[in-house]
């Protein structure tokens, strides 16, 4: 076995990524690309930035300002900078590394591909088959664009649905866990989230986390003086249920009869 140094790998490694580099940069300087006009580049950093890429059903719906899209599609074919795989237009990991926006801010077809993704997230229990394709392109927009802003209550109203569609027609814990957990307790969004991410540990049977998460929600909810609303007793109902499902019967009946109280003072 050929065993190379670390500055030896280091180097074959600039070498293929400027290989790369090269290879990308003659197909976007050939007649046919340049061809494709101005909008040509940002629609492969759309494919770039989404881990599944992009549904070819979608393009219509992904870049509805775009005249000839679906040939422009085609040409990105022929000169092998995309490929097809279930349905969906991606690209090679090194492609995607080259392609995709270093700054999603400043890419205009990508910000408007997040709009239409949050716009299309709370209608997403009419369109279950797209929550169930889309999910893991959902869940990577809203990764990326929380870090950019962690204070728009857009884009954390959109987590709330991303967890709510999976909880429904796709049960699994989310990538948006570990971020949410994270957020400071003052920030707006944080009851709401934990309430809906303690939803997807209870659906994996992780049953200390769902306990966890709810009590976490619920002491949040009274701090900020929501004794009596909807959300408490939501809460509450949720974590006598976490209590049953643990085998601690009498936590979860206190909770339980909590709930019904508060049920009964705000009616």
């Amino acid at each position: 076995m050929e065993h190379r140094s670390v500055g030896q790998r280091v180097l074959l490694q600039t070498e293929h990524n400027k290989s790369i580099a090269a290879t990308v940069a003659l197909s976007l300087s050939s007649l046919m690309f340049r061809e494709l006009g101005p909008d040509a580049r940002d629609m492969l950093g759309v494919v770039a930035f989404f881990s599944q890429g992009v549904d070819k059903d979608n393009l219509d719906w992904l870049f509805p300002t775009i005249t000839g899209r679906k040939t422009i599609f085609d040409k990105f074919f022929i000169l092998s900078l995309t490929y097809r795989s279930d349905g969906f237009i991606t690209m090679l990991a090194p492609l995607c590394n080259y392609l995709c926006p270093k700054d999603p801010m400043s890419a205009p077809l990508l910000c408007s591909a997040k709009e239409h993704y949050l716009n299309r997230l709370p209608n997403g229990f009419n369109e279950a088959g797209w929550i169930m394709s889309e999910d893991v392109n959902a869940e990577h927009l809203l990764d990326v664009f929380t870090t950019i802003d962690a204070t728009s209550g857009d884009i954390w109203g959109a987590c709330v649905d991303s967890m709510r569609h999976l909880y429904w027609h796709k049960p699994r814990l989310t990538i948006l866990g570990p971020k949410i957990e994270r957020l400071p307790d003052d920030h707006p969004s944080k009851p709401r989230c934990l309430f809906h991410l303690s939803q997807s540990f209870q659906t994996v049977g992780k049953y200390a986390e769902y306990e966890q998460i709810l009590a976490h929600t619920l002491r949040l909810l009274r701090e900020r003086g929501g004794g009596g609303d909807d959300q408490v007793v939501q809460a509450l109902n949720e974590l006598s249920n976490a209590n049953r499902l643990m085998g601690h019967l009498e936590e979860g009946i206190k909770n339980g009869e909590e709930a019904q109280w508060h049920k009964h003072s705000v009616s």
